[in-house]
This record gives C-alpha cells, structure tokens and sequence, in this order.
C-alpha cells in the first residue's frame, strides 16, 4: 500500500518522523480516506522548499486551481495536521492536532468530527478523483511539475499563503513599521512554520499578548541562531565584498610574523555551511558546564587538532586520517611514549632519547594531552588554520604508537562523524578563532555547543528535505554600496542560477580561486526603509532579484489603545492621511513608535507627550526639511485653540528687527515648539477635529 500511495517527497517526509510518527500519519491519512474517498493527496514543497507537507482536497493533473481541506506536514520530527487557512475562517490559534495531543484514531475522528459540517458546506473542495501522491509522477508530462511541487498556478487568493517562502525577499516600508521587528517571523515561516502557524494574531491583542507571542518566537529564533541556521548583517557605507564573500587579512602569527590568509565573509559561511546535508550518525551528547572545565561532566571533552596542512608536503596526513580512521601527532620525534603516564615521563623519554629541554617543551606538552589527557568518548574537531574546520570525529581508543617514515607516530583510533569540503566557517562553530597550538582543549566559552549539536545532528530529526534551509538577514540592503558588496554573486542568487537549478551556475572566487555557486536552501531577507533617500540608488539587479513586500503603518494594530478617550489607532491614521497628501505614502509614521502606549499601564498622556517629543516630531523635521508650517498642518493646529498648538510663531513684530518698510516684505518664518501644548490631551484630541472646540 506504501509503495502505491506515496511518491518521493512523501516517503522523504515520512523517513523525517519518529516510527511513533510515521504509524500516527498513516492513522490520519486512513481517516481522512475514509471521510473523503473522492478527494486528492499531493505534496508540496519538496526539493526547492524547506518543507514537504502532504495535502488533500482537489486538484486536478493539469496547472490548474486547487483548494486545500487539511496540512500535514513534520515539526521538528512530530506529525502535525491543520486546518487550512481559509477553512479555519481567522480562528487564532489556527486549529491543529498532533500525535502528542491525539494519540489515538479516537482522538484523531473527535477532532476531525469538529470541523466536519464546516468542510460539508465545501462540497467541490473534496470532489476530486481520489488520487495519491504518486498518481501525480504520472502526470509531470502534462503539468511541467515533478509531482512534489505545487502547481504554478493557484486559485487566486484561495490558499497563496500556504506557499513557500520566496527565496530572495526584501520588508520595505516607513519607518516605524516593524520591518527590522519582522524578520524574526520571516525566518521562521522559512525555518519552523508550524510554530509560525500555532501564535496567535496581533491585531487587536493587548500589549501583555503580543508580548508572549513575541517572547515565543524570539526564543525559538535564538535557538536557531545559536545553531547557525540564521545570521543577521547590517549594510552600511563601508561594507564590503570582502566582508561579505571572501577577502585578504592580514594576522599576526605567535612568532610575531605576518601571514595573509582569505578569510570567508559572512554570505560564504553561510552557503558553504547551507551545502552540507545532515549528518546520519548519532548525536553526541555534549553538555556545557558552568565552571569552564570538562565539557560536560562525565569528563567528555573537546580538542582542537591540527592534522597536516590544508596544502605543501603535509597535506597527505589529513587524508589518510580520516580514510583509516585515526588521529595522528606530528610531535615526540616518532618515539613511542607507551607507559607515559604523565607530561615529566614524556620528558624524560625525550631527554633519554638526546633531545634538549628547549627542543621538547611545546612538543611534550602536546604529546601529554594525547596520550593522557584526551579520553574515550572525547571529540576532535580539525582545524584549517585558524579560520576553518575541516572534521569532526569521536576518540574511539586508547593511545598507540605507529611507527611511519614520517613523524606522525603518535595514533589514536577515531570515529570521524563530519568532514567538509570545503573547510566551514569558524562562525559555525566557534565564538573566536582558533590558537596556533596544534592541540589545545576547547574548553566554554570558545566553542558555541548549540553549533556542534547542529553539526552532528541526526538525519531523523532534521527536515525531510535532504538540505536544511539557512536564512541570511540583510538590515537596511539599501544603504550599503550593492554592486560592490554582492559582486559577481548578484547573479548567482537569482532563483534559476542557484545550485541544482537548470539554470544553474557558479563563479570562481578571485581570492580563494574556488568555485562557488549559491545553494538552494540559502534564503535571503532584507529591509528597505523608503524614507531613506538612499532609496533612489538602489541597484536595479538587486530589484530585479528580490520579491518586495511592503510594511505599511497598521493602524488597526493600535484600535484597542485610548488614551484619555484619544483614540490612537485614529490619531496614526489621521496623522499619515495629511503626510501622504503633503509630501507621499514613503514618509509615513510607523505604528511601532506608539506600541509602548499598549503595554499595561502604559497608556497615558506622559508616555504619549515622549513619543511625540522625542520621536514624532524629530521625524516629521527631517520629512518636511523643517518646513514648519507644513509639520503645522500635519499637526492640525491651525484648527486649534492657540494653547493647544504644537508650533506656534514667535509673532514679534518684524518691523522692530528690520525698520525702515523692508519689514513689509517679508514673511516670518519663526516657530517654536510649545511645551505646554504636550501637557494636556486637548492637544492631541486637537489632531483628529476639524475644527476648534
């Protein structure tokens, strides 16, 4: 039965689950068969998407529209099944179950006998033709489509929401909008899109509720971050194409000597880190402790080892480590310090062997934390430089001596869980760089832990695509110099150019001479602020490539929120309707600037009186280039009483400062801020009537 219903997304999605999983998505799918026999199953997502999810409904074999009743797709290695969005008809939390919350078939019919009568009153949603996810492999000649993608075409604004992310996105708006506060659910739809789907919706919420939504999602944004999976830049004017993609540095070695190695820039890491599938061996279990000691207390630790060099005479020894599964030390002379129980018999063995104090004191170090010091069970990481790491492996026996025509004698047995080509980032997995020491314990504080968990993530509780997806956060794209940071890679992001794609293509490097080529499961989120008069230059490439999103100012956000009997949702919108018709819709006020006023007990004159002080009214100088008499009329004093305004002129008498009739010629422009009008609510209702009371 398995082999006639599923196609290849749907099987890669069920190999995600737990057995516990797999058995609980069967015993859904069998209800929702028996329900509605007539109705469609087909995947979506699959290879170019960072989930598959499994939906039943109608579709027809052809690109045309479709109509989704239920979701399943895997969270975090858990089954879970939605409502869909247009069925759930704005119910927040959106309606969902899972094999935790129902277990059984019982529990599965109870929860789909609540929505029963709701899909009934959708007849044509569920008269399809009872076809499987693998009837659709059949039909790739007529719809283009590689039976786990969905269709190009969709019912219009039927179920759009429920597609996958874009791959190269840009939040632009005024400020104050929540673009830069945005990203953190732009992630997420791309990284964990059912905890995404499970919070509730913001407009209307109170502050105490937006909060604990918030604090939700950023929790499980830094544990993503903390893993690698997202990374967060910032243009400016003096970002570069060397901090993005690779550049020349020049280090200062122990020996006082200047090296200049290529560093990768924060893109690089990023895609080298993204092309690395999961691994599919056991998860170690590696704990951080408090004290700054063993890495966790059973006494597993972790090692930062040199193994040869990446390049020269050496090279060799990094290859033959991991083909035979060994970890070989170029020091101790090619003696064999079997018996050595500690650094001073490591020293005597050398000192017997002809070698003097000064030749042996680094090399004995060394050669005591290999043989000693470095436990069953501990794990090395491979340096490349002090930049990269090339491996990760698990110390699998004791201490041995090889005897070889080159130094490398000293071995131990090691079961190598990772290794990359190319070398990953030391940002993957370390909070600074590596020392020169060819092997040093990283102890905490050095090495990010949640970042080598990811890295010897088992394949069964990663996505069920064979690539997770990364996501880059580029805060204000437009204020940096992009022809100049993104160089020849402004090609290569483009969704046909990726890797994998047909279109596919790579560049090489100029610094590193690689070959790069941007993966599939890179996704890129930026924000634009329109009111930046940088706005104007932005590279039109950089249009070209991005789907934009606009941010607008939601009043509707703030309808809950009054103010001394000041509605504040209306004084936004007021304030906005006179900015657009006097200047435009770029230079609008955000809503953000005045949800501090929805948190509780915060919703007083005071804190409206600072807002406006310290916020509104510098922006409102800067849009209208100080233009008081314009930032008057946003304002709506020239309806007011005169105490109630704002700005008022100075009103001296011009002819006292320029006697002599010239005073008739001119047009005092003086204004001055009046601080009283902020004491008192009048001045604000003031905004929203049309005339003086």
């Amino acid at each position: 039965m398995i082999d006639n219903y599923l196609n290849d997304d749907a099987h890669k999605m069920l190999e995600s689950l737990s057995p516990e999983g797999r058995a609980w998505t069967w015993l859904v799918i069998e209800a929702l068969r028996r329900r509605y026999p007539e109705a469609d199953q087909w995947t979506t997502g699959g290879v170019k998407s960072s989930y598959t999810d499994l939906r039943f409904g109608r579709r027809g074999l052809g690109k045309t529209a479709y109509s989704v009743i239920y979701l399943l797709r895997p969270a975090a290695g858990r089954a879970t099944c939605f409502l869909a969005r247009w069925l759930a008809g704005g119910l927040q939390p959106r309606p969902s179950m899972d094999q935790l919350r129902h277990p059984l078939s019982a529990d599965i019919d109870a929860w789909l006998d609540q929505f029963g009568a709701r899909i009934a009153a959708h007849p044509d949603k569920v008269q399809g033709q009872g076809r499987t996810p693998k009837d659709y492999l059949a039909a790739t000649s007529v719809s283009g489509e590689n039976g786990g993608g969905a269709p190009e075409a969709e019912a219009a604004g039927e179920d759009d929401d429920e597609t996958a992310p874009p791959l190269n996105a840009i939040l632009f708006g005024p400020p104050g909008t929540g673009k830069t506060h945005t990203t953190i659910e732009a992630a997420l739809e791309i990284l964990d899109p059912v905890l995404l789907d499970s919070q509730p919706d913001l407009e209307g919420a109170s502050g105490a509720e937006r909060q604990e939504r918030r604090s939700a999602l950023k929790l499980r944004f830094d544990e993503l971050a903390r893993s690698g999976r997202v990374r967060f830049v910032t243009f400016h004017q003096s970002f570069s194409y060397e901090d993005f993609v690779e550049g020349i540095r020049a280090e200062t070695q122990e020996d006082g000597s200047l090296s200049y190695p290529v560093v990768d820039g924060v893109f690089k890491e990023l895609c080298i880190r993204a092309a690395v599938p999961p691994s599919g061996d056991g998860s170690l279990d590696v704990v951080g402790s408090a004290g700054g000691g063993p890495i966790n207390p059973k006494g597993r630790r972790v090692w930062k080892m040199s193994l040869g060099t990446a390049v020269g005479d050496e090279a060799y020894v990094f290859g033959e480590c991991i083909s035979d599964g060994l970890a070989l030390l170029g020091y101790g002379y090619g003696l064999d310090f079997s018996g050595c129980k500690d650094r001073d018999a490591v020293v005597t063995r050398m000192r017997e062997a002809g070698f003097s104090s000064d030749e042996h004191d680094y090399g004995a170090t060394s050669v005591n934390n290999f043989i000693n010091k470095m436990r069953i069970g501990d794990v090395i990481v491979v340096s490349d430089g002090n930049t990269k790491f090339r491996a990760i492996g698990e110390v699998l026996g004791d201490y041995r001596h090889l005897p070889r025509d080159d130094q490398y004698s000293q071995a131990r047995s090691v079961r190598w869980l990772r290794h990359f080509a190319p070398s990953l980032g030391i940002a993957e997995l370390m909070n600074n760089r590596f020392s020169q020491m060819t092997l040093y314990e990283l102890r905490d504080g050095s090495i990010d832990l949640a970042k080598l968990d990811a890295l010897l993530c088992p394949a069964s509780t990663a996505t069920s695509e064979a690539l997770q997806p990364y996501v880059l956060i580029i805060d204000e794209i437009n204020r940096g110099n992009v022809s100049r940071i993104f160089g020849e890679l402004i090609t290569l992001i483009e969704v046909s150019k990726r890797a994998g794609a047909a279109e596919a293509l790579s560049v090489t490097l100029p610094y590193s001479k690689m070959a790069f080529s941007v993966p599939a499961n890179v996704y890129l989120i930026g924000t634009m602020n329109t009111a930046d008069r940088s706005l104007a230059g932005l590279d039109i490439a950089l249009r070209r490539r991005f789907v934009f999103r606009e941010m607008p100012p939601l009043p509707g956000l703030l309808k809950s929120v009054v103010v001394q009997g000041v509605s504040i949702g209306e004084l936004l919108a007021a304030l906005n309707e006179r900015i657009e018709v006097l200047l435009d819709r770029d230079h609008l006020l955000g809503h953000a600037y005045f949800l501090p006023l929805a948190d509780e007990g915060r919703n007083t004159l005071p804190v409206l009186a600072d807002i406006f002080r310290r916020q509104v009214l510098p922006l409102l100088q800067e849009y209208f280039f100080e233009d008081w008499e314009r930032i008057a009329w946003v304002l709506n004093d020239p309806t007011k009483l005169e105490r109630h305004r704002f700005l008022v002129q100075q009103g001296r008498d011009l002819s006292l400062l320029f006697p002599g009739g010239l005073a008739d010629r001119l047009k005092d422009r003086r204004w001055r801020v009046n601080d009283d009008a902020f004491e008192t609510i009048d001045s604000f209702a003031g905004i929203l009537a049309r005339a003086p009371s």
